[in-house]
């Protein structure tokens, strides 16, 4: 059996000031709703769930989203 990947974010490459009103387009995106920021201009986090459908990966713009 092959293990599913799972999305992580790298902090280092991760800047919500650069996104669009500081929010993360990944927490919209996401159709499995596991991706949460808690407010405008922090950094989203990943609370689990991840199903790979690779939507927040091919949609970050700053591509500080992978799967791992």
């Amino acid at each position: 059996m092959i293990p599913m990947s799972l999305a992580a974010i790298d902090y280092k490459k991760c800047h919500p000031d650069n996104c669009d009103g500081g929010r993360c387009i990944a927490v919209d995106l996401c159709p499995a709703d596991v991706i949460e920021q808690e407010s405008l201009f922090e950094a989203p986090y990943i609370k689990g769930g991840c199903y790979s459908c690779n939507k927040c990966v091919e949609n970050c713009p700053l591509h500080a989203i992978i799967l791992v």
